[in-house]
């Protein structure tokens, strides 16, 4: 069944894209929702179904702020619905992270995995300042911070399916640095045609994390 909410997902991340393309903000807002009912629908399920754990909590709780992250940043124009998109993408990051730590970490490995971590996100922010006025410099510094946090934990968490988290985890970094330009730096369809699929397949590799339960 995973397999064919992940086959739906890529079909409307690809509509997204493609209305994105024809600047239809409608249709690819629309197509955008669908495609986050794709990866939150399987997972609220699964606890439904029983997997009530704190790690399968958490984690689809992360799942439904992303949904709701969505929804929002379809606004894209709206800087309003930017940062409250933003927020709830925070609170996601948070919400893995909770979840990863909840299942036990390698604590022998915070110090080098912090070190690399905070180095990439302050080389971020450097990157993002400059391009930044007022409350967003706070909003995107804060933002940075809870998802270096995912990060890290996401590297060092005990989970079995760790190398799936940490995958995800790095992907959906990477999809936020293609929002980040797209927002600040340099508008172009080519950040959503490489940073949209990214950060589906974060999300999906999250949960096929917590399918391997």
């Amino acid at each position: 069944m995973i397999y064919l909410w992940s086959s739906l997902c890529a079909v409307a991340c690809a509509l997204t894209l493609f209305f994105y393309y024809k600047q239809n903000s409608v249709w690819s807002g629309v197509f955008k929702t669908l495609a986050g009912l794709c990866f939150f629908i399987p997972a609220f399920l699964t606890v439904l179904n029983g997997q009530r754990e704190t790690f399968s909590i958490l984690l689809t709780l992360g799942l439904g702020w992303s949904l709701a992250g969505d929804v929002l940043l379809a606004k894209t124009n709206n800087k309003s619905f930017f940062l409250f998109g933003l927020l709830a993408f925070l609170l996601a990051h948070l919400l893995y992270a909770w979840a990863f730590i909840d299942v036990g970490i390698k604590y022998y490995e915070l110090t080098n995995t912090s070190v690399v971590v905070i180095a990439a996100m302050i080389g971020c922010y450097l990157w993002l300042s400059k391009h930044l006025k007022g409350l967003m410099k706070t909003a995107v510094l804060a933002y940075l911070a809870a998802i270096g946090l995912m990060l890290i934990t996401a590297m060092i968490t005990r989970h079995p399916a760790q190398q799936l988290i940490a995958t995800g985890a790095i992907l959906f970094a990477l999809s936020d640095l293609f929002v980040a330009r797209q927002r600040f730096v340099s508008p172009s369809f080519i950040n959503r045609l490489i940073g949209l699929p990214m950060y589906y397949a974060a999300q999906f590799m999250l949960i096929f994390a917590l399918m391997s339960q």
